[in-house]
Order: structure tokens, then sequence, then C-alpha cells
């Protein structure tokens, strides 16, 4: 079982911030202020481990490639979601 780290909801939710676009030249990497939770998907748990440290998106696009043969484009497409809905719960965050 691999445990996850995820920040509790902000008093501040209801306040709406712009962020940028994760975008293939993003650098990526996990927040600093967790709590536990499980991720129980290999893919999921694989990307997770990469996050430890920052890490551009194009990077880890083809590293996933790599590792489960997929195209480096149809990664990104179908990543960028994922990475969106993570950064929206706090638990990533887009550094320079």
């Amino acid at each position: 079982m691999t445990f996850i780290p995820f920040l509790k909801p902000s008093q501040h939710d209801d306040i709406e911030e712009k962020q940028m676009p994760i975008e293939l030249n993003s650098m990526i990497v996990r927040t600093g202020n967790p709590i536990s939770s499980t991720l129980d998907d290999e893919i999921g748990r694989h990307i997770w481990g990469i996050l430890a440290e920052p890490c551009r998106m194009d990077d880890l696009c083809n590293r996933l490639s790599l590792a489960y043969g997929a195209h480096p484009e149809q990664i990104a497409a179908d990543l960028s979601p994922f990475l969106e809905g993570l950064r929206d719960e706090g638990l990533i965050m887009l550094v320079e």
C-alpha cells in the first residue's frame, strides 16, 4: 500500500484563483504539507513517485511513454486533466 499526501480543505475555497495551465515545459512537484491517503492505481503511484522531485511535464510524459509503451502526445493529453485535478486539490504545484 502506498500512502500519498493531500491537504486539508482551505477555509478560502470560495475564492477562485487563476492558475497557469500545465504545459509541456511546466515544472511540477508534490506539495509539502500533507496528511496521508492511499493510491491504489499502479500508474498513479508511478507518477506520484516521479513527482517526489521536480519534473518537467514533457520529461514525465517521456518517462511514462517508455514505461507503458504509449505515445508521449497521448500521455500528455490524458495526463493534463489528472495533474490539474491534483493541483486543484493542493497535491502538486508548478515550480520555476
